[in-house]
C-alpha cells in the first residue's frame, strides 16, 4: 500500500504542539484503566505524527535542531525532534531528548510512555543476543506490537469487557508463528511443521499445561512502494481485523484474559501478524 506523506509545515507544527499539550503532567491517577487511554492516546497521537512526517527527516531534523537551540525549554519541539531521531533510527539521540522533556516537564505522560517504549525495544534486543540497531532496515517492533495491544484493549473497553493482560507465552507463540510465516514465506493458522501445525500445538511446546481457551488472528501487509510497517498500517490492520467477523470475534471474546501479540517484518517491509488470546487454566 503506497502511503502518502507531507512534509511538515509551520501551520503543522502549530497543530501538533497543540495536540502535544494535552500531555502535560495532570494529577495523578495510576488506575489500569487510565493508564491504558494514556497509552492509546500515545498511540493516537504517533499515528498523527506518521502521517505527517515529510519523507526527507534530514530536513525535518535541521529545522527542529534550530528550533530546539533557539528556544531550549520548549517540550513541543523536543518531542517532534525526538520521534524524527527515533525515525532515522538513532534511538541514544531521542532518549536524551525525552529525558530533557521529563527534566523540563516532569511526569508529562507521553514523554515517559516513548522513553518506556525505547527502553523496552533496548532491552528485548539485548535479550535477542543483538547490538541495538544492528539490525539495518529492519527497525525493532515492540512498540508496535504493544500498539497492537493497547488497540484490541481499547475495544473491549469501549463494550465493558474485562481487559487482556500480556502474556509471556502467548507472545512468544505469537512472535514464533510470525516468524516461521515470513521464514517459509506462507500465511496461514496451519504450520507446515508437524508439531507446530495448529496455535494449540504450538502454544502446548511452551506451556505446561493445555489453556481452558485459546483463539488466534493473522494478518498480513505487502509493501509495493514503500517500507510498510509502520503506526498507520498497524491501526489500519486492526481496522481490517475488526471489520472480519471471524477476527472481530476473537479479539472481543469474554471468556479468554491474555494476549500475545507477534509481528515478523523481511528486508522489504511486508510484515505479518499473529494475535493470540487465551485463557491459562
Amino acid at each position: 500500500m503506497k502511503m502518502r506523506v507531507r512534509c511538515i509545515s509551520s501551520p503543522t507544527l502549530a497543530v501538533v504542539a497543540a495536540l502535544y499539550s494535552l500531555a502535560a503532567p495532570t494529577a495523578a491517577d495510576t488506575s489500569e484503566t487510565e493508564l491504558l487511554k494514556e497509552r492509546i492516546a500515545y498511540s493516537q497521537f504517533r499515528l498523527v505524527l506518521e502521517q505527517l512526517s515529510g519523507t526527507d527527516l534530514s530536513v525535518s531534523k535541521d529545522l527542529l535542531e534550530e528550533s530546539v537551540a533557539a528556544v531550549p525549554r520548549s517540550v513541543e519541539a523536543r518531542f517532534l525532534l525526538a520521534f524524527v531521531y527515533e525515525r532515522l533510527r538513532d534511538d541514544p539521540r531521542a532518549k536524551e531528548q525525552y529525558q530533557r522533556i521529563l527534566d523540563l516537564s516532569p511526569g508529562n505522560r507521553f514523554a515517559s510512555i516513548a522513553l518506556e517504549n525505547l527502553r523496552k525495544d533496548e532491552a528485548q534486543a539485548h535479550a535477542e543476543g543483538v547490538e541495538h540497531g544492528a539490525v539495518g532496515e529492519m527497525p525493532l517492533h515492540t512498540t508496535l506490537e504493544q500498539q497492537l495491544a493497547d488497540l484490541i484493549n481499547e475495544e473491549r473497553t469501549q463494550r465493558r469487557l474485562r481487559l487482556l493482560q500480556i502474556n509471556p507465552i502467548a507472545v512468544a507463540v505469537a512472535r514464533e508463528h510470525s516468524d516461521e510465516m515470513r521464514d517459509k514465506n506462507y500465511f496461514s493458522h496451519d504450520s507446515p511443521t508437524p508439531d507446530r501445525k495448529t496455535p494449540l500445538d504450538r502454544y502446548l511446546l511452551k506451556a505446561p499445561e493445555k489453556p481452558a481457551v485459546i483463539a488466534e488472528n493473522i494478518s498480513r501487509r505487502w509493501s509495493n512502494y514503500e517500507y510498510s510497517l509502520n503506526a498507520a498500517n498497524i491501526a489500519t490492520a486492526h481496522r481490517e481485523l475488526m471489520d472480519s467477523k471471524h477476527h472481530r470475534e476473537n479479539i472481543l471474546l469474554r471468556d479468554v484474559t491474555h494476549l500475545g501479540i507477534g509481528i515478523a517484518v523481511n528486508e522489504r517491509g511486508d510484515f505479518w501478524i499473529t494475535e493470540l488470546f487465551v485463557r491459562p487454566r
